[in-house]
């Protein structure tokens, strides 16, 4: 009414008027919230990938595939696309040092993380593993480090084979069987096959690797 006496327009066309500025109003905060969702996007998925440990630059796209990986990356697509699936659940790869098993275990974490920003994934050493075990058994903090490993949906472990120790290994198990009961996807690497770790590994972890899938990549061609 204010604009029909003060511009000296009609009901009709100040209401059509009134219209298109309210349209234009609601697609400028369309556009505006689509940018900043688009610009929020990779920096939220930056920051789980941080907390993770993934290294973000260690994806499928780049990772070259050859004759004698490519059972392992067939696998590894298979995890991917049903975590925790208890026919590769825990999914070994083994192979010497320098065949790609790295690359190729953070391409899972990276390819999990991206579908779903949600999913908990935590990538570590088995050297990592002992240091943070021992290190919450001497500051008397073991229920928080058992309570972070009870929150993550996937848990890498690079290099198995360095987690000696018996309370390392102990604790190692329970968080394999807890994960493994929920199923909750386990991704491990070992220089080493199954048939060598017997006096390296508890028995019981051995068992626990064999319910899973085991491939071993051969080197790099």
């Amino acid at each position: 009414m204010s604009l029909c006496k003060q511009y000296g327009l009609k009901a009709k066309t100040a209401t059509t008027l009134l219209e298109m500025y309210l349209t234009d109003l609601v697609e400028d905060h369309r556009k505006y919230y689509k940018k900043v969702v688009e610009n929020l996007t990779p920096l939220v998925a930056s920051q789980k990938n941080e907390s993770s440990q993934l290294n973000p630059t260690l994806i499928l796209d780049n990772y070259r595939e050859t004759d004698s990986n490519s059972a392992a990356l067939q696998m590894a697509k298979e995890v991917i696309y049903s975590p925790g699936k208890r026919e590769h659940n825990p999914f070994l790869l083994v192979g010497d040092f320098g065949c790609g098993k790295t690359h190729l275990v953070n391409a899972i974490g990276n390819a999990l993380k991206n579908g779903n920003l949600a999913m908990t994934i935590l990538y570590v050493t088995g050297d990592e593993f002992k240091r943070q075990y021992m290190d919450a058994v001497k500051s008397n903090k073991l229920v928080e480090f058992k309570d972070r490993y009870d929150k993550v949906d996937v848990l890498i472990l690079d290099n198995l084979q360095d987690l000696v120790g018996p309370g390392t290994q102990n604790c190692f198990f329970h968080v394999m069987d807890q994960m493994y009961q929920k199923d909750k996807q386990m991704v491990l690497t070992c220089n080493q096959g199954l048939g060598d770790l017997k006096g390296v590994l508890e028995a019981r972890i051995i068992e626990h690797l064999r319910w899973g899938t085991t491939i071993e990549i051969g080197k790099l061609e």
